[in-house]
C-alpha cells in the first residue's frame, strides 16, 4: 500500500483544494499549539520507589514532548525551504498525510495503535495525568497511562 500512496500525486485532496505542503505545515502548527510544554518535576528529598518510577516517567514523557517539538518545528522549516527536508523529515511528511504517528515518535513513545489525531488527544490526557500525579499523588492510578505499566523492561535490563 505505501507503494501506491507514493505514486500519488502531491498536489489536491487537502481541506479546501490546499497542497500537501499546506495541509501538513497546517497540521505541525496545530499540534505545536496543542502540545503540552512538558512535565515540571523536582524530585523530592526521600526516595520511595513509586518517586524513582514516576521520575522515570517524567524523563520519557518530557524526551518525546521535546522529540515532538523539533521535529514540529523543523518539518515546518523544511516545507518552507529554511532546512533541508531530511529523509526522516519526509517520512514524518509521509506520516501526516496518512494520518499516522509518525515511526520517529513511535520509537521513543509508549505502545499505541491509534491513528494520529487520537492518539494527540491521548497524548494529552497523559500529560494532564503526570502532571497532576507531581503535584498530588493520586487515590487511583491510570496504569495504560504509563510508557512501562508492567515495569519488566527495566528490570530485565539490570539483569
Amino acid at each position: 500500500m505505501t507503494v501506491l500512496t507514493e505514486m500519488q500525486p502531491r498536489i489536491g485532496g487537502g481541506a479546501g483544494g490546499a497542497d500537501d505542503d499546506e495541509l501538513v505545515y497546517s497540521m505541525a502548527g496545530d499540534m505545536l499549539d496543542k502540545l503540552p510544554k512538558g512535565i515540571h518535576y523536582i524530585e523530592p528529598d526521600e526516595t520511595k520507589s513509586i518517586q524513582v518510577f514516576r521520575a522515570q516517567e517524567v524523563v520519557r514523557f518530557n524526551a518525546l514532548l521535546h522529540a515532538m517539538k523539533q521535529s514540529l518545528i523543523d518539518i515546518q522549516k523544511g516545507i518552507k525551504g529554511l532546512v533541508v527536508m531530511s529523509s526522516e523529515l519526509e517520512k514524518i511528511f509521509k506520516a501526516f498525510l496518512m494520518k499516522e504517528v509518525p515511526a520517529y515518535w513511535s520509537k521513543k513513545s509508549y505502545l499505541s495503535l491509534k491513528p494520529l489525531a487520537s492518539w494527540m488527544q491521548d497524548l494529552i490526557a497523559r500529560i494532564e495525568f503526570m502532571q497532576g500525579w507531581v503535584q498530588e499523588d493520586p487515590k487511583s492510578y491510570w496504569l495504560s497511562a504509563f510508557f512501562f505499566p508492567q515495569g519488566k523492561t527495566s528490570f530485565r535490563t539490570a539483569l
